[in-house]
């Protein structure tokens, strides 16, 4: 998979997203789009505030997330919807202001997790017995 600055443009991505992408790969990206690449990129990165619209935009696959170890992760602002993160450890992670329109976070660990701010829709799959409005977060109608 080749992902350069010229494609990004073709695509529509914004000034913001095309920075961070200059940060994290000045040469571009060639290479495998792997499960373990995405978690990096959503972790530790910047990127992970566009990931959502690269996904939309055909840019990169979404893959699977469920049972990740994500406890922890730096994920306020991430672009979330539609992932699998069923059965995820999200202990401790901060998801503030994430886009989680459509996830499946069934049988996720959210304990001690910061959801406030985050998005969600009716589609968004919890764990049996999370309070969504207790946790601080946003259902978008």
């Amino acid at each position: 998979m080749k992902i350069t600055k010229e494609l990004l443009i073709e695509k529509g991505a914004r000034c913001e997203g095309l920075q961070q992408f200059a940060r994290f790969f000045p040469s571009g990206f060639d290479g495998e789009w792997t499960r373990e690449l995405q978690i990096k990129i959503l972790t530790k990165t910047r990127l992970r505030r566009h990931f959502g619209w690269a996904v939309d935009a055909g840019v990169v696959p979404m893959w699977g997330m469920n049972g990740a170890n994500l406890a922890g992760a730096g994920l306020a602002g991430a672009g979330l919807a539609g992932a699998n993160l069923y059965r995820a450890n999200l202990y401790r992670a901060n998801l503030a202001g994430a886009s989680l329109y459509r996830a499946n976070l069934a049988g996720a660990s959210l304990a001690g997790a910061s959801l406030a701010g985050a998005w969600y829709t009716k589609e968004t799959i919890f764990p049996k017995d999370f309070d969504s409005k207790a946790a601080g977060m946003v259902l978008e109608e």
